[in-house]
């Protein structure tokens, strides 16, 4: 299976992926690690609404994707003093394209769809004692 990367104009469309560099990988435990990754384009980084509660499809290219949903976006400084835009997932190697992204490391490229979905409504939670429950691997970050 190919696939047709966005042309960057387009980004407004989460369903086209666009190209990701894995700028960070950590061990969260046995066979789970997160892996930071930002977005290529410069528009597609600073237009991405990632807010709690979303989900994005990470390519292993030319192996496949899988859906994982985002644990954390949050802006960092890096080591040239400039801010970088990620998205965070967990990824539990489970299978083949998981195996494959967790052979990745710093700098390699990723296909990344998304975020998908609503997200959750953060200004109505506010004030409320609230649970959340999910079915994917890691929390969902709410530093609202």
């Amino acid at each position: 299976m190919t696939h047709s990367y966005a042309d960057p104009s387009d980004w407004r469309n989460p369903v086209k992926p666009c190209l990701g560099t894995i700028c960070g990988v950590r061990d969260l435990a046995t066979g789970i690690k997160l892996f930071q990754v930002e977005p290529d384009d410069p528009e597609v980084r600073a237009n991405s609404n990632c807010g709690p509660g979303r989900f994005a499809e990470v390519s292993a290219l030319g192996v496949g994707e899988s859906l994982f949903g985002i644990v954390s976006t949050r802006q960092r400084s890096t080591r040239r003093t400039r801010r970088r835009q990620t998205i965070d997932v967990a990824i539990n190697r489970i299978g083949t394209v998981t195996g494959v992204l967790h052979r990745m490391d710093v700098g390699d490229k990723v296909g990344v769809r998304g975020p998908l979905g609503n997200g959750l409504p953060m200004d109505q939670f506010k004030g409320k004692d609230i649970v959340i429950l999910g079915v994917v691997l890691g929390k969902l970050l709410v530093d609202q």
